[in-house]
């Protein structure tokens, strides 16, 4: 069987990769229950599913995913039921079935081998693939081919200059590797940028480091303008000295030999945050998505409830528009993932806090938004792949890819933090274009989801149809969200008790959606406008 979903009773949180295989879905929560120990939920266009190394195996990581022509790629890391850690290549279709996998333990790979998120994995001319990790803290790069097999790995000097070296981005080239990170000098403890020029056996043609003496130095993305122009994301943080503390967004252009073209800064601020990831655009622009400090916890630092930023650049690098998500609900809320589609707009994944810092429900979910090419929110959705009810669990997206239907694929780790089944599992996340797991269902740019879906959950709607206005009654605290056929948002009610009114007089006659949230649960019901 390969990787394995684990199944847990009471809740539905994984699933049999075997002939017995069901596939899990919903119109927009990921959270239903598990019935005779099989899974079960209505059929659906998109799904989640969490995958474990065999059904023995100690804990399972998910960091990277790319699309081969509608084959699922993934890079992760395992540890086997023996404590062997290793190297996991995961091949899966559409459907999130498991096609082949391959794992390289450490007893092959010695010294040990490990990855964090967003360690990349890319295509390589020949048809096979490559991947970055570290080992005893110096970076590596393995050469795999067609089928996962290990052809080559390389491991690169820290140098005399430092005593880490993390290299977690790659890029393949015709006649061989772009590989980009950071360093950690011995001088002054700080971290600078570094980038690395390999040919095709992996071999250094040449390195350069980036940065200003002093300061910390972080990468988020490196991006191919062409086989000869590379667009490296990143930001500077000054640490804690005399009371000052900022950071500061930053992107650097560079030739073939390293050389910079040019530099755009951001503003330098306390709260300025982070670039996570970017894209480029067709017109010549940047789009990134930008993780900030909302409100200081800790006076002098950059600890502080963040939120999500997604900025353009255009060609001249000005700032065309900026749109912000998310509530600032906890430390660590923001999207780090970003692909563009073929429209031009925007997908972004990320982990959030859905409810307030002492609330119950999931600890962090994984957050999905789709922005237009106009910088409007089109939609976002919250999905947690292991449901609990006391704040046990952690989703942590980590790489996002799209297929050649426009579906949006995600693979990231979840890990329960308490009960029998705890410890970590990857997991895949697909949606259709327009963000859904079941085929018509309405999305707006508010979408709450940290109860579980209950389809008989009770709920009254009268008059229905209605035309000036209509009662909708619930048990408890509630929320109520009116969309129209398109996902657009018409009303919110927020915090009412038993029952809330819905104005219609105002809406054109046609079928609309109410979407009630309860401390139980979550359901949609739909009206008609007559």
């Amino acid at each position: 069987m390969g990787i394995t979903p684990n199944q847990s009773s009471g809740h539905i949180t994984f699933t049999i990769l075997d002939n017995t295989t069901m596939k899990l879905g919903r119109i927009i929560t990921v959270l239903c229950f598990t019935i005779l120990s099989t899974s079960w939920c209505v059929s659906q266009t998109g799904f989640y599913e969490t995958y474990k190394y065999r059904d023995t195996a100690l804990w399972t990581e998910f960091f990277s995913i790319l699309n081969d022509n509608d084959t699922l790629v993934v890079h992760g890391l395992s540890v086997d039921e023996n404590g062997d850690q290793g190297l996991l290549i995961t091949f899966l279709d559409t459907l999130g079935n498991i096609l082949e996998q391959k794992f390289h333990a450490d007893s092959i790979l010695l010294p040990p081998f490990t990855a964090e998120e967003n360690y990349d994995i890319v295509k390589t001319p020949d048809g096979g693939y490559a991947v970055v990790g570290e080992s005893e803290f110096v970076s590596v790069l393995i050469k795999l081919n067609k089928q996962g097999d290990i052809e080559w790995l390389r491991r690169y000097s820290v140098g005399p200059e430092a005593t880490v070296s993390l290299f977690h981005r790659l890029i393949s080239l015709p006649d061989g590797y772009l590989m980009a990170g950071f360093k950690q000098w011995k001088s002054d403890f700080k971290i600078y940028l570094y980038v690395t020029r390999l040919d095709i056996a992996g071999d250094t043609l040449w390195e350069r480091s980036y940065g200003d003496i002093g300061i910390y130095h972080q990468m988020g993305n490196v991006v191919s303008v062409d086989n000869n122009t590379f667009i490296i994301g990143a930001w500077k943080t000054k640490d804690l000295v005399q009371g000052v503390f900022w950071t500061q967004p930053w992107f650097f252009c560079i030739d073939s030999l390293g050389e910079v073209k040019w530099e755009w800064f951001g503003v330098r601020d306390i709260k300025a945050g982070i670039v996570d990831d970017f894209v480029l655009t067709l017109d010549g622009g940047i789009v990134f998505l930008n993780t900030f400090v909302d409100s200081v916890v800790n006076i002098g630092t950059d600890i502080g409830f963040t939120r999500a930023r997604i900025v353009k650049l255009n060609a001249n690098r000005m700032e065309v528009w900026s749109t912000v998500l998310g509530l600032p609900t906890t430390i660590v809320n923001g999207l780090s993932d970003l692909a563009i589609t073929t429209e031009g707009d925007f997908i972004a994944t990320g982990k959030y806090a859905p409810i307030e810092v002492g609330g119950s429900g999931t600890a962090l979910v994984n957050w999905t938004a789709k922005v237009s090419s106009e910088g409007d929110v089109t939609w976002e959705r919250f999905d947690s792949t292991i449901w609990t009810p006391d704040k046990g669990v952690l989703n942590d997206p980590s790489g996002i890819t799209l297929l050649s239907s426009g579906s949006i694929v995600i693979c990231g780790t979840v890990e329960r933090i308490h009960g029998p089944d705890s410890g970590d599992r990857g997991y895949i996340i697909k949606l259709d274009k327009n963000g859904c797991m079941e085929e018509g269902c309405e999305l707006g740019p508010i979408t709450r989801v940290d109860v579980p879906y209950d389809q008989n959950l009770e709920v009254l709607i009268y008059p229905n149809p209605a035309s000036e206005s209509a009662t909708v009654e619930f048990s408890g605290r509630g929320s109520i969200i009116l969309f129209d056929i398109q996902g657009r948002l018409m009303q919110s009610i927020i915090d009412a008790t038993d029952q809330a009114t819905l104005d219609l007089s105002l809406l054109l006659p046609g079928t609309y959606f109410v979407r009630v949230v309860t401390d139980a649960g979550w359901t949609v019901r739909k009206i008609i406008k007559g």
